[in-house]
């Protein structure tokens, strides 16, 4: 129905397979990212629990004088959500610099099919500010629950949290 336009040429089975494909990437660049958030907590945990025992003195002299256990926990929330914040300007850093030196190359492994890149520099104060919120979120969930496990495991109430 196209004017000068005689035939064409429909591989359905190139279509089908290629979107199959895709689906199959993106499911597991999710499954990657959740890996990674997962990892991440784990180590901030970590860190956090690794600090909490080396102050484990500071905080017996602080519960014997009365402190609370919030008052005891929000150094190590700062803490984990310091590390969260470096982590989240790390990552962004990484990123642009991926996009700053291969971002011609993505652009035209993209054109090979059919589709183009975003512009970062478009979205950047999104980009920016969701990088820094989620490092806030995870070191701050890695937090919590290292100091939840650390109270628990000393025989404190962690219901004040």
């Amino acid at each position: 129905s196209v004017p000068n336009v005689i035939s064409v040429r429909e591989s359905q089975d190139l279509v089908n397979q290629i979107s199959t494909l895709q689906s199959s990437i993106t499911a597991m660049c999710l499954m990657f990212v959740v890996v990674l958030v997962v990892v991440s907590m784990f180590i901030i945990s970590n860190t956090i629990k690794i600090t909490m025992v080396s102050r484990k003195i500071d905080i017996q002299v602080m519960k014997s004088v009365g402190a609370t256990n919030m008052f005891i926990c929000w150094p190590f929330m700062i803490e984990g959500v310091i590390i969260g914040l470096i982590s989240g300007m790390i990552a962004l850093i990484m990123t642009l610099l991926v996009e700053h030196f291969e971002g011609e190359a993505m652009q035209s492994l993209l054109s090979m099919f059919g589709s183009q890149a975003i512009d970062l520099n478009k979205y950047l104060p999104y980009v920016i500010i969701s990088y820094l919120v989620s490092g806030v979120i995870i070191g701050s969930l890695g937090s919590l629950i290292s100091i939840r496990k650390y109270l628990n495991k000393e025989g404190s109430e962690a219901s004040d949290i």
